[in-house]
Order: structure tokens, then sequence, then C-alpha cells
């Protein structure tokens, strides 16, 4: 089975993206071409399922692109969608 993560909302480019090596939210955000001009930057979410249970991490990109909060740009697991609201 191949591992995929999936990025929705407010970026240029959503969907499905292989995960081929280890890739960060940051990495994500890459990808999938930046930001849309209204993108709440701040309050990025990442929904991971594991072992039955929904997981829920914050993303703050203001915060990790000035170098702060860097333990919020997890590695990415396969299955996990990143939503920019």
């Amino acid at each position: 089975m191949s591992q995929k993560v999936s990025i929705v909302g407010e970026v240029n480019s959503p969907g499905v993206y292989p995960l081929g090596s280890p890739m960060t939210v940051l990495e994500l955000l890459a990808r999938a071409g930046g930001f849309r001009e209204y993108a709440k930057k701040k309050n990025i979410t990442i929904v991971r399922q594991e072992g039955g249970r929904t997981l829920r991490f914050k993303f703050n990109y203001k915060d990790v692109s000035e170098g702060k909060h860097l333990e919020q740009n997890i590695t990415l697991k396969s299955g996990d969608i990143v939503i920019v609201p």
C-alpha cells in the first residue's frame, strides 16, 4: 500500500500527495504551492487516525516561519489530513 497524505482548504494545490520520504507539515505546505489569499495560517489542523482514535494537532504557520514553537512542525504519517481553513 502506498503512503499518502492529504491537504485540503486554502492552499493553491489541495489534494493527495505521496509520502516517499519523511515529510513535515511545512514541506507539505510548500508542495501544495503555498497559501491562498484568505488562508488562516495560524489555525491549521492536522488530523490523524491512530489506534481507532482521532488525534488533532495544531499548526501555527506564522510562529513556525518565525522560528517559534518548531515542535508544531511534526513529521506526517500516512493517512494524515492537513486542513488549512
